[in-house]
């Protein structure tokens, strides 16, 4: 029971602790302050259970959208999430709120910090791995 319960939440606690890495990252690389370590696991949190509360409620509602539709709104929800959670709280390096315009830059950076990392490490495996080589038979 204990194994089951590891293996499934530990995942979990995995893409929240990457994905506040990548809010404490982007606000480092901009110079925001305020983005403190409890509010970036919070954020991160709030975006992870989001997606899986909306990636349920599809499933469940046996809904599916066109793969177009997808790729345009599945950026949106972490950008506009995160940009609602930071903009009365990150500050710029001058100590002013950053507001909207501010949090929507901290979580696009946010956002494209990971597809980057993401995408470096699935070539990183594709040229380790040989490739596609042998997968098709």
């Amino acid at each position: 029971m204990l194994t089951a319960l590891l293996a499934m939440f530990l995942p979990i606690l995995g893409a929240i602790v990457i994905n506040a890495l990548f809010w404490k990252l982007a606000a480092k690389i901009l110079r925001y302050g305020a983005v403190t370590w409890p509010l970036a696991f919070l954020v991160a949190a709030t975006l992870i259970f989001a997606s899986l509360f909306v990636r349920g409620v599809l499933k469940a509602s046996g809904l599916e959208l066109p793969a177009v539709t997808v790729l345009i709104l599945s950026p949106m929800l972490p950008v506009v999430l995160g940009a609602w959670c930071f903009h009365d709280r990150a500050t710029t390096a001058n100590g002013e709120l950053a507001g909207w315009p501010g949090a929507l830059r901290l979580s696009a950076l946010s956002l494209a910090l990971s597809v980057l990392v993401s995408v470096a490490l699935m070539l990183a495996l594709f040229a380790f791995t040989g490739g596609l080589r042998g997968t098709l038979s």
